[in-house]
């Protein structure tokens, strides 16, 4: 499980996705479901990003490298008035291709990344401060493409090769390592992430501290690619994943000096994803005509297309407390106990159309 200022990511790859500014990490090993309000089996990574300062303070560093490679980061932080502090933060990261895609010239797996992070940061009144961020993150690139390496003695090779059916024939790359690949136009990929929390502590009468964790997430993927590895558009693929979620997390703890220390709370957490689509603007698959003229245009038939579409839900309430008791100097004994519901629903729609 990721966590970023105490907000649970529902997904991994997005929780670590181009952070600015990190301060700690944090790795707790599983299971935990005791302390933090999700539980997660394997485990926690837990990232804490640097917090507004007192002070104005300002940070720039730019990496460059072959391949047209800048990276840029820049920050910002110090006082707007009397108790409220901010801290922006953004990133550039740009690469060229490091292939050639012989369909149209092209270069692909290059980077085009840009991540932006506002944070607020209230203390001005005492025993109580809000913390308040909000980020978003984009990378549009033609990526996600490997050498389009063909074995000329394979079935497909030969037929690419003209040898099974005269007339359907492309050029064949026989080297699987030398960057080149065959791809039509369509492949793409993009990858869209924003969000944000909000986090309270209040402390009461200097012996408890009460936390509210509130977050929203969401992101969405787009990718688009010509399977067939050839100069021939046979078959074209795109998914499509969206996904929103919102946590809520109550905390309340012991402070601490005392040889009893304990932490109880209560954790809400509601998501929604979409994968693949209906919309036959950008169908799953579609039968290209690279087929035609050919026997298989019988069973491939040009301009066919599939679409599919998948929704999921989840939604689950948990409460936990873990507690240590130092019985000597040298031994603790401590104890954790959970209770969580669970509820997970789908749906998945399929359409076929025949060209």
């Amino acid at each position: 499980g990721i966590f970023s200022d105490d907000m649970f990511m529902p997904r991994s790859v997005f929780g670590l996705s181009d952070l600015l500014d990190i301060e700690q990490i944090e790795v707790l090993l599983g299971p935990q479901g005791t302390l933090y309000g999700k539980n997660t089996n394997s485990g926690v990574i837990s990232v804490r990003t640097r917090k507004p300062s007192e002070v104005f303070e300002g940070n720039i560093e730019m990496s460059v490298g072959n391949y047209g490679l800048i990276d840029t980061k820049l920050s910002l932080s110090g006082p707007i008035v009397d108790g409220l502090k901010y801290r922006i933060s953004a990133r550039s990261n740009r690469r060229d291709g490091i292939m050639e895609n012989d369909a149209n010239g092209q270069d692909l797996n290059q980077v085009d990344k840009q991540s932006y992070r506002a944070q607020l940061l209230w203390d001005g009144i005492e025993k109580m401060t809000v913390h308040a961020s909000a980020f978003y993150s984009l990378a549009d690139s033609r990526a996600n493409s490997g050498d389009g390496y063909t074995d000329p003695n394979s079935t497909y090779g030969l037929l690419l090769s003209g040898s099974i059916i005269p007339g359907f024939s492309s050029p064949l790359n026989i080297d699987d390592d030398d960057r080149r690949a065959f791809q039509n136009d369509l492949t793409d990929s993009m990858v869209e992430v924003s969000g944000g929390s909000v986090v309270v502590n209040y402390d009461i009468d200097d012996a408890y501290q009460l936390k509210s964790i509130t977050g929203y997430q969401q992101w969405e993927q787009i990718a688009e690619r010509d399977s067939g590895q050839s100069l021939l558009r046979t078959l074209d693929l795109s998914n499509e994943v969206e996904e929103n979620s919102f946590s809520q997390e109550l905390r309340l703890t012991s402070i601490g000096g005392e040889s009893l220390e304990w932490m109880a709370g209560v954790f809400y957490f509601k998501s929604h994803l979409t994968r693949g689509s209906m919309d036959s603007d950008r169908p799953y698959a579609v039968i290209g005509d690279g087929f035609a003229g050919t026997p298989f245009a019988l069973l491939m038939k040009p301009g066919s297309q599939a679409n599919w579409q998948s929704d999921f839900e989840t939604e689950s309430l948990a409460f936990f407390g873990q507690a240590s008791y130092g019985v000597t100097e040298n031994i603790t004994l401590t104890a954790g106990v959970r209770h969580g519901t669970e509820e997970k629903s789908f749906v998945v729609d399929t359409h076929v159309h025949v060209g």
